[in-house]
């Protein structure tokens, strides 16, 4: 993603601290992947100008956001200055640029795993919402279903 959320993102993921001095933006460490300086230079006014002011969302809830992700981090011992990786990080997620990671695994998808592993084949999981069933399944506990040697 091109977006400036997605560059402060990548930025603080990445370790990377950056400074304002005077009409200049400084990084450390001083030699950025290419990805990311290319994207730095486009998003350079705006990154230059948050620096500057130590920009603080002012919308209440992207606020929130901020001070908690800095409160979190603070808890943690890192730095949380503006410029910091933690700082970006938690400006980023303000500005609604979380990069969503894959979903959690359900149980049923880790059985899964384990079952393909084991037997090698394919498993299809499929779910419904809790108190929804398959069209034709059975209720628990119905003639023909195990109990698993409960009576």
């Amino acid at each position: 993603m091109n977006t400036l959320p997605a560059l402060l993102m990548d930025l603080g993921r990445a370790g990377i601290e950056l400074a304002a001095h005077g009409d200049r933006l400084r990084h450390r460490p001083s030699i950025l992947p290419g990805d990311l300086s290319a994207r730095l230079r486009m998003h350079r006014a705006a990154v230059l100008s948050m620096l500057t002011t130590g920009h603080i969302p002012a919308d209440d809830d992207a606020a929130y956001t901020h001070a908690e992700r800095l409160g979190v981090a603070d808890d943690l011992d890192k730095p949380t200055h503006p410029g910091s990786p933690a700082w970006l990080i938690a400006l980023a997620e303000a500005m609604g640029g979380a990069a969503p990671g894959p979903p959690a695994p359900t149980i049923a998808d880790r059985l899964a795993g384990i079952v393909e592993a084991v037997l090698g084949v394919p498993v299809l999981v499929s779910t419904l919402p809790r108190g929804q069933r398959f069209p034709g399944e059975p209720e628990w506990g119905a003639p023909g279903l195990s109990t698993m040697g409960r009576k």
